[in-house]
């Protein structure tokens, strides 16, 4: 139930063979997406346009992002942030910067590119940084 890396950072395997560039065969992406980018990266790929409506009314906006550039061009990287919370625990990771906030306790920052495990909290240190992503939250 935590939004901190471990337990929700998983590998994704893409097995493509003519969907991806030889440039990018073989490769490792670094670059964070979450599940929500499955359903917009098989619109993408298929050429299909996401529904807006039903018979029964409006549909919710697609809120993933197509990876399928990572495909092509192994240093593609996420446009927009990354959002979730998962019961009262919240989370805002923004390139190389991640802001979690554990059910009632103070937001932590951290540098998800010195500190994969979440060990220094760097919210003190950056407080401008932090005020940003609360604010996008």
């Amino acid at each position: 139930s935590w939004v901190h890396e471990g337990g929700i950072a998983t590998p994704f395997i893409l097995h493509w063979p003519n969907g991806t560039s030889q440039d990018t065969v073989g490769t490792i992406h670094h670059q964070p997406w979450i599940m929500l980018d499955i359903a917009a990266t098989i619109y993408d790929v298929c050429g299909v346009p996401y529904p807006t409506s039903t018979p029964n009314g409006p549909i919710s906006p697609l809120e993933g992002r197509s990876f399928a550039p990572v495909c092509h061009d192994n240093e593609s990287q996420r446009p927009q942030p990354m959002f979730w919370e998962h019961q009262g625990n919240r989370a805002v990771r923004d390139g190389k910067w991640k802001l979690v906030n554990r059910h009632g306790c103070a937001w932590e920052l951290f540098d998800m590119d010195m500190d994969r495990t979440e060990l220094h909290d760097c919210a003190g240190e950056q407080p401008e940084r932090v005020t940003a992503m609360i604010a996008m939250w």
